[in-house]
């Protein structure tokens, strides 16, 4: 587990440790004395952090949708708040 868990991993990081995962899968016969590093046990790890991205990243860009509106509604009010101070 990561030291500080409120910073990233590197993404160099974060991918040798999915290319381990990976070679791990291959091994026929993993066995941690750990159960905590089951096969099954860190796929669900991993499957959850997917998740966590995917909504993180769909949360992102709602955000900017958001902003993207106000900024568009920024620009009507003050094309017409300077068209009706104009008459």
């Amino acid at each position: 587990m990561a030291a500080d868990q409120t910073r990233r991993l590197r993404p160099s990081d974060l991918q040798a440790d999915k290319d381990s995962f990976a070679a791990i899968e291959a091994m026929e016969d993993y066995a941690p004395s750990n159960k905590d590093y089951t096969i099954a046990k860190i796929q669900a790890l991993s499957d959850t952090m997917g998740e966590e991205q995917e909504t993180e990243t769909q949360a992102d860009a709602a955000a900017k949708a958001a902003r993207d509106d106000a900024t568009a509604r920024n620009g009507i009010f003050i094309m017409q708040s300077s068209s009706s101070s104009s008459r």
